[in-house]
């Protein structure tokens, strides 16, 4: 059997256990290409290494290139394609986490929301005060992803029971998070002041643009605090300096010309 066709089976397998495989598929589309389609008994571990090694790589890179390869080769191995996996030996490289967690005082919260109005202030800006302040709350009150909350229909948002409703995130799971009782006063006077701008039916996405288009997750990820967004990864910790001297740029620029630079790893 070839390369490529192992590699199909192989990204199939994994993506019918409910793994979404993109970055990894990425990877072993490159492997393919770096040392072509070939039978799979004719790649030998130097065509590895120097796929794995490749120059300007960084070290996290190489251990997922290597992770990817070899779940290829394992999986090739159970299906008795081969004999003996033709991984190299790889050195385990200690890894040294340079995560800082920050926790943020509700004085400090305070100040950052305090920056909201000055940072849309400007035309240029496609986030209104209204929804960048709602949207702050929700995902300090609430733990959220970033694409998660941008994600969010009105349909998703139970004000009566308190509760919001995930669907289809990491592994295509949907969850169910309680809102308590403040933040979902603010979430029910949110819905109420934009109710003009919602289609009937609960399929508007709940955070839109002024426009009234929908907020994108990649497009305008630099409008939203990343310590905000990097609280959902440490459980109530923000990897971030303190805010006390916050200002709107805490928040970005609203010109396509700025970003916010990123505070995660």
């Amino acid at each position: 059997m070839s390369l490529g066709d192992i590699t199909a089976n192989y990204i199939a397998q994994q993506r019918c256990l409910g793994k979404r495989f993109s970055a990894e598929a990425t990877i072993l589309a490159a492997f393919k290409s770096a040392v072509s389609d070939v039978p799979l008994h004719d790649i030998r571990p130097d065509m590895i290494s120097r796929f794995v090694d490749r120059d300007g790589t960084s070290d996290e890179t190489k251990r997922k290139k290597y992770r990817v390869v070899s779940g290829l080769f394992r999986f090739a191995l159970t299906r008795h394609l081969l004999r003996a996996s033709p991984m190299p030996r790889h050195p385990r490289m200690r890894r040294y986490s340079s995560y800082t967690p920050y926790i943020y005082s509700e004085a400090e919260l305070k100040r950052l929301l305090a920056a909201v109005p000055t940072a849309t202030a400007s035309p240029r800006c496609v986030i209104g005060a209204d929804t960048l302040r709602t949207l702050l709350l929700l995902l300090y009150g609430a733990g959220l992803r970033r694409g998660e909350a941008l994600r969010l229909e009105l349909g998703d948002v139970d004000v009566a029971q308190s509760l919001i409703h995930i669907r289809g995130t990491k592994f295509f799971k949907t969850r169910i998070v309680p809102l308590s009782a403040s933040l979902n006063g603010v979430i029910r006077a949110f819905v109420a002041r934009r109710g003009k701008h919602y289609s009937v039916g609960g399929e508007s996405t709940l955070f839109s643009k002024r426009d009234g288009t929908p907020l994108s997750d990649f497009n305008d990820r630099h409008h939203i605090p990343s310590p905000v967004h990097d609280r959902r990864h440490s459980e109530g910790r923000w990897r971030s300096q303190p805010a006390s001297d916050a200002r709107p740029e805490a928040f970005g620029s609203c010109s396509p010309r700025h970003r916010l630079v990123s505070l995660r790893r």
